[in-house]
């Protein structure tokens, strides 16, 4: 075990409540190691198998439960690999004595004492940026080389808690490999600064280390063996059941993006007989109008200039719906490029240079998903303005 000054005694499993936990979860060695250290950033990496997930987890709880009040993160690249990992032993290992309540919409533990956990994903790389302005007390990366150094360097800023005389620190859980390989490596291993690490001189070999994780080092049973393979295949089986239904309905929508024919003909229809309902109702206004005043004054030329407005209305909304029926193709076809990269891991970005999506579509997808601008909302605007913009002499 390597001493470091970066945290305090009160930091270590061996204090505060973290016995009374034994019952529940009962380290084994390289686990109880991966506790005791006092680093700031610690790495529990290497072989599968050896509780690296687990011992994540539970070091979140054990944090989260001896700071009242302060926040803790745990994280995964995307949604099914939470599920299948942190998720599943949290539901699994956790018992519902143990905390408050739990928010299943946003992942959210709430602990005895006030403290929180929360759950989360970065399925894009900007998908961190969800967390400014946070503070956690700990934040834990489970499959730390599946993030990108960009991603690391800013959740350690997030690495902050305002409770006194607490003591912020990180981890990460890890396989080799990955995009983040390198600078994982760099960190923590060759202990230099890896391209690309924001100011270099601050780096500090001190804060980091390294806990070596190897198979035999989980000493399970044959018995618990078997239960975690059963539930590793049913979260497998369960993640390819959804991937065979969705896969198909993504590409699909890839394929063809645009609405039907037929439900553009049903909207056309819609939008020009709303704006045909409002210019009929202006010209029945202007023969009531002379019905009552008996004035036939203007009356020839207000119905000549109905006519011509309603024929800008009509060539204006008619090109108001291609460019909605554009954006709604581009909307469709960027949810599902969502869809196909939470299913398989992969940057939307990349996935959609891959499938030929020119770049500046792909550089605008994140504004056009903000905007919940969809089409009939669109649709209701453009009609809207259309009647707003009509003389006032005309109502």
């Amino acid at each position: 075990m390597v001493s470091h000054s970066g945290r305090t005694e009160s930091a270590t499993i061996s204090s505060g409540k973290r016995w009374w936990y034994k019952k529940y979860y009962d380290p084994f060695q390289r686990q109880a190691e991966f506790h005791f250290s006092r680093a700031k950033y610690r790495l529990f990496g290497g072989a599968a198998g050896p509780g690296k997930t687990k011992a994540l987890l539970w070091e979140a709880i054990f944090q989260a439960n001896e700071v009242a009040g302060s926040d803790t993160l745990l994280l995964r690249r995307t949604y099914p690999e939470l599920e299948s990992s942190l998720l599943a032993y949290f539901r699994r290992d956790v018992p519902r004595e143990l905390y408050r309540s739990y928010n299943e919409s946003k992942h959210l533990v709430t602990w005895l004492n006030g403290s929180t956990t929360r759950f989360g994903y970065c399925r894009n790389v900007n998908d961190v940026y969800q967390y400014q302005g946070a503070e956690f007390l700990f934040i834990g990366i489970d499959e730390l080389t599946h993030f990108t150094l960009k991603q690391w360097q800013f959740l350690t800023s997030r690495n902050r808690c305002p409770v006194p005389k607490s003591v912020s620190n990180m981890a990460g859980a890890t396989n080799p490999g990955n995009v983040g390989h390198a600078w994982v490596k760099s960190l923590w291993v060759d202990h230099l600064p890896p391209s690309g690490f924001d100011r270099r001189d601050l780096y500090d070999a001190n804060e980091y280390d390294f806990i070596r994780a190897r198979i035999e080092d989980n000493q399970l049973t044959d018995q618990q063996l078997a239960s975690t393979n059963a539930l590793n295949q049913q979260f497998l089986s369960q993640q390819q059941q959804v991937g065979n239904t969705l896969l198909p309905q993504y590409q699909s929508i890839l394929n063809n993006p645009s609405l039907s024919p037929a439900d553009q003909a049903a909207v056309t229809g819609q939008s020009q007989g709303a704006l045909a309902s409002a210019f009929d109702s202006l010209q029945q206004s202007a023969q009531n109008r002379l019905a009552r005043t008996r004035n036939s004054a203007g009356f020839g030329e207000l119905t000549d200039e109905l006519a011509r407005q309603k024929g800008i209305a009509q060539a204006g909304q008619a090109q108001q719906n291609q460019m909605a029926f554009t954006n709604t193709a581009f909307q469709r076809q960027m949810a599902a490029l969502q869809g196909l990269s939470g299913l398989y891991g992969v940057d939307s970005n990349l996935l959609g240079r891959t499938l030929g999506i020119p770049s500046q579509l792909l550089n605008t997808r994140a504004n056009a998903s903000r905007s919940g601008s969809g089409f009939f909302s669109a649709l209701g605007s453009g009609l809207g303005a259309t009647a707003g913009a009509l003389p006032g002499a005309l109502i």
